[in-house]
């Protein structure tokens, strides 16, 4: 089973039709969107993702043309909602149940940044989730605004509050895949616009099963013949999951 969970930016905007294109050349069985909107450009990469075979669909967005940054899971497997009253973000926390064999728990998120003052309840929020469902094989999945100081961070921009949200998936047996597979690799997912300086910000945490079952994980930057720069299609590279 293949993964794939991407910032695509903005809703996507005029981009779109090549963040479409990218995505079906990659062929993930699952796909999660994090600043999927509302806005014409994001309903219709829904729309060409469902009718390319990703037709199982859950978004945070309720009404068309909300502009506000969302969620998208789209899958070639069947989807059921949770239904969480953790009061996590709305927009940013799409939990599901994927029913593959056996059915597989996918938590999408997009953790607010520090300014936005919302960053320390999702972290409480999550954390509280996590202790009321129980899953057989569970991933949390996304642009988690997080890291740990040092190695995911080419300068000074995590510390202590994001040490002790990750420690607490770590003591409830929740891994960073990446780190499992690649203890020591610095490797960045988002460049700072003004330092240009990188962050691994898009994270992929296992329970104990799924864990077993990682084969690789990687991080793949979205381009075009037309225009290989790194920020081509989004200023987030997609993170890559493929399970045995």
């Amino acid at each position: 089973m293949n993964i794939v969970a991407w910032n695509i930016r903005s809703g996507g905007g005029t981009r779109v039709e090549a963040i479409y294109r990218q995505l079906v050349s990659w062929r993930p069985d699952i796909i999660a969107l994090s600043e999927f909107r509302g806005t014409p450009s994001s309903q219709y990469l829904a729309s060409q993702l469902a009718a390319a075979g990703w037709c199982n669909q859950l978004s945070t967005i309720r009404r068309v043309g909300d502009a506000t940054n969302g969620l998208l899971i789209a899958s070639i497997h069947k989807l059921s909602s949770i239904t969480d009253r953790t009061r996590i973000d709305t927009y940013r926390w799409l939990p599901c149940i994927v029913h593959t064999e056996p059915e597989l728990f996918i938590g999408s998120m997009h953790i607010p940044n520090r300014v936005s003052g919302r960053k320390d309840n999702f972290y409480d929020a999550s954390i509280r989730f996590l202790g009321k469902f129980q899953f057989n094989e569970g991933l949390l999945i996304g642009d988690t605004n997080s890291g740990l100081p040092g190695i995911d961070e080419q300068s000074p921009a995590f510390g202590r509050k994001e040490i002790a949200w990750i420690s607490r998936l770590e003591r409830r047996r929740w891994h960073d895949g990446f780190r499992h597979l690649r203890p020591d690799l610095r490797e960045y997912s988002w460049y700072s616009p003004n330092g240009n300086n990188g962050f691994r910000l898009d994270h992929a945490y296992l329970n104990p099963r799924l864990l077993a079952r990682l084969r690789s994980i990687s991080y793949q930057w979205g381009s075009t013949e037309e225009d290989t720069r790194r920020e081509a299609l989004s200023d987030h590279a997609a993170l890559h999951l493929t399970l045995f």
